[in-house]
C-alpha cells in the first residue's frame, strides 16, 4: 500500500512489479524553470510538474515528481509517470483485476485493485475505456468523484459459448465489451462477477479480467481469453488542472495564479478546475510565460508575392501592387473582375 498526498493506491500486488513505457516529447521552448530538469530518460517534465524544491507548483506537491534510473515517478514512490503534456494530461499505469476459477468452481488469487488519484487529478471520462473480457464475465467500475457524496457505476456483461464466436477488434459482448467510466471520478474500484464461475468455458476461458485502460492503448484480440494472466497494468489518462477554482476564482488571489506573461485562464468541459494556455500568437509553456510566434519565419507565410512583417503577436502581408491579402493570410492577385448589369 502506497500513501502520500499525490498518489494512494491499494492494490494485491506488489507496487515494484509496474512498468511503464515511455514516449519523448518535443519542445522548442524551455518547459522547465531555470536549474530545474526538463527531463528523465525519454519523458519531458513540464512545469508545473517538477523536480526538487522550487523546481515544481508551490502550491501543490501533487506536481511533485522525481528520477529514478531514467523513470519518472511520483515523488516518494515507485508509481511510474509518463507523456506529461502542457494540455493538462499524463499516463499511469493501472492494474488489471481479473477472476480466475479452478476445481470446483472455486476462485483462484481473485485480484479487484482499486486507484486513488491525489488532489488535482480525475481520471479522463472520454479517453479511457472500461473494458471487460471473458465469456462468463460481468464487471462494473465505481468512481468517486471530489465533489459529489455518492459513488457513480457503470459497467458491462461479456459472454460467448466458442471462442470461434469471439471476433478480434469487437468489444460488442461476444468475448469483450466495453464502456464509458464515470466522469470526474477521482478514485476507480473495478469488479468481477461470474453467472456460473466460468464452469462452461473453463476449457478456453479460465480467466475474467477487466480494467480501465487508454482507448488508443489497447485493442482486443480472441487470444486476450488466455494471454492477459500476464499482464500486471495498462495505461490510463489522467486530467491534470491547476485547481479547482474557475477562472474569475483563480484571478482574484493573484499570489497563486498559475497564468504567466502572455498566456489566458480557461476551464474545459468537464474540467473540475481551471489551466492556463498561450493567448494567440505566442508559444510556450503557459506557466512560465509565453513569446510571441515569428510567423515571418515562414518564408512561404505571405506567399511569393508579399513581404511579411512580424508584429507582437501577430503579423501582416506587405504585399505588391496588384495583390491582397486573403483569409489565409497569403498574398493573392486582385479580381478585377466588373459585374455588369442589364435590364
Amino acid at each position: 500500500m502506497v500513501s502520500n498526498p499525490l498518489l494512494l493506491v491499494v492494490l494485491f500486488i506488489l507496487l515494484n512489479s509496474c512498468s511503464s513505457s515511455s514516449s519523448s516529447s518535443a519542445y522548442n521552448f524551455p518547459i522547465a524553470k531555470p536549474g530545474c530538469l526538463d527531463r528523465c530518460g525519454n519523458e519531458s517534465i513540464p512545469f508545473p510538474f517538477g523536480i526538487g524544491e522550487g523546481c515544481y507548483l508551490d502550491q501543490s506537491q501533487s506536481f511533485s515528481v522525481e528520477c529514478n534510473s531514467s523513470q519518472l515517478n511520483f515523488s516518494g514512490t515507485h508509481y511510474p509517470i509518463t507523456n506529461i503534456s502542457l494540455e493538462g494530461q499524463f499516463r499511469t499505469p493501472n492494474y488489471v483485476a481479473y477472476d480466475c476459477y479452478g476445481e470446483g468452481d472455486q476462485k483462484v488469487n481473485p485480484n479487484h485493485p482499486w486507484i486513488k488519484l491525489g488532489d488535482p487529478f480525475i481520471f479522463n471520462s472520454t479517453g479511457n475505456k472500461f473494458t471487460v473480457i471473458g465469456c462468463d464475465s460481468i464487471g462494473v467500475v465505481e468512481g468517486t468523484s471530489y465533489f459529489r457524496d455518492y459513488n457513480t457505476k457503470s459497467g458491462c456483461t461479456s459472454f460467448c459459448y466458442l471462442k470461434e464466436d469471439v471476433e478480434d477488434g469487437s468489444c460488442s459482448s461476444i468475448g469483450c465489451c466495453q464502456t464509458s467510466i464515470p466522469g470526474g471520478s477521482r478514485m476507480i474500484n473495478v469488479t468481477l462477477a461470474s453467472s456460473s464461475n466460468n464452469r462452461f468455458v473453463s476449457s478456453f476461458n479460465p480467466c475474467s479480467f477487466a480494467f480501465v485502460v487508454a482507448e488508443d492503448a489497447f485493442q482486443f484480440s480472441a487470444d486476450n481469453l488466455t494471454n492477459l494472466e500476464s499482464v500486471v497494468t495498462l495505461p490510463v489518462i489522467v486530467d491534470w488542472v491547476i485547481s479547482h477554482n474557475n477562472c474569475d476564482e483563480a484571478k482574484t488571489n493573484k499570489s497563486n495564479y498559475a497564468c504567466k506573461e502572455n498566456s489566458e485562464c480557461y476551464v474545459e468541459k468537464g474540467a473540475l478546475g481551471y489551466r492556463c494556455r498561450c493567448s494567440k500568437g505566442y508559444e510556450g509553456n503557459p506557466y512560465l510565460g509565453c513569446q510571441d510566434i515569428d510567423e515571418c519565419g515562414n518564408p512561404d507565410q505571405c506567399g511569393k508575392n508579399g513581404v511579411c512583417i512580424n508584429t507582437t503577436g501577430s503579423y501582416y502581408c506587405n504585399c505588391k501592387k496588384g495583390y491582397h491579402q486573403d483569409a489565409e493570410g497569403r498574398c493573392v492577385e486582385k479580381n478585377n473582375n466588373w459585374a455588369i448589369i442589364v435590364g
